[in-house]
């Protein structure tokens, strides 16, 4: 699966980079790019946790024109974000249950979305744009590289529902402000403790973003920055895995139905953009 999302991953790319000349010419279009950095939590209540600084890039592609025939307040956006960088794991040791931590796991993921949504313009100096869509996301926390670890991996979809506040002020400064809610619809966790993944169905969940950033125009680009966060609760997945634990001489120690716990993941942090 890794080959495929990394494969998935450098198609994307050169869709991109293919049709920014083609979209820039319109000015009902525009290309955003923006680096991010973030604090990262992840957290299983009770058993675990992972901790550490994120760093990334977001790109955007967004359209007015592609749907004005069908009404020119419309717009269409597609996004990815890649986030990658190191956390610490605070937690237990899978066989003994000892208390056990381990540090510079390597922990990424990217997330493409499309959205389409309206523009509401109240009179010039204030926009409203509501919007929903769907998004995807993989992400891998290669924790095999510690000696008593494990990879973990995760594919989630989500519909997003949210809205952009934009405030057109003086001296070409915009504020934008955005809230989302995320509909969690379903994902699938696998954990490399054994020759083959052990494999666990998420069907409930939720998220929230909350973003504001101030952007000035210079000539012909517009640079931006400001604070975010992101928010996911996921519940315990719905099925459980069947684990055995034998002795060397071949006797059942013991039974165990293994479950993926109730989980929060929380990132908040900064970027630094530029629109096209």
């Amino acid at each position: 699966m890794r080959e495929t999302i990394i494969k998935n991953l450098l198609l994307c790319v050169l869709l991109f980079v293919s049709v920014v000349p083609v979209f820039a010419n319109d000015k009902k279009n525009n290309i955003s790019l923006a680096l991010e950095i973030a604090s990262y939590h992840y957290k299983e209540p009770g058993y675990m946790r992972f901790d550490g600084v994120k760093y990334g890039v977001n790109a955007e592609l967004f359209s007015r024109s592609f749907l004005s025939k069908l009404n020119d307040k419309l717009f269409c956006a597609l996004q990815a974000r890649f986030m990658i960088g190191t956390t610490d794991y605070d937690g237990t040791l899978l066989e003994t249950k000892e208390p056990y931590k381990a540090y510079n796991i390597i922990d990424w993921y990217v997330e493409p979305r499309c959205l389409l949504g309206y523009v509401y313009d109240t009179g010039g100096v204030f926009e409203i744009l509501p919007y929903m869509g769907i998004g995807c996301g993989y992400l891998l926390n290669e924790f095999s590289k510690d000696f008593h670890g494990y990879d973990r991996e995760d594919v989630y979809v989500y519909l997003p529902l949210g809205i952009d506040f934009k405030f057109k002020c003086k001296k070409e400064f915009n504020i934008v402000l955005n809230a989302e809610y995320d509909l969690f619809c379903f994902g699938l966790q696998k954990s490399y403790f054994t020759a083959s993944p052990a494999e666990f169905n998420q069907d409930c969940g939720y998220g929230f973003r909350f973003s504001g950033k101030i952007s000035k125009k210079y000539r012909n680009i517009v640079l931006s920055a400001g604070p975010f966060v992101r928010y996911w609760s996921i519940e315990e997945s719905s099925n459980k895995v069947a684990m055995s634990k034998f002795s060397e001489k071949g006797e059942l120690l013991r039974y165990e139905n293994w479950v993926e716990p109730k989980n929060h993941t929380i990132e908040f942090g900064f970027q630094f953009g530029v629109q096209l």
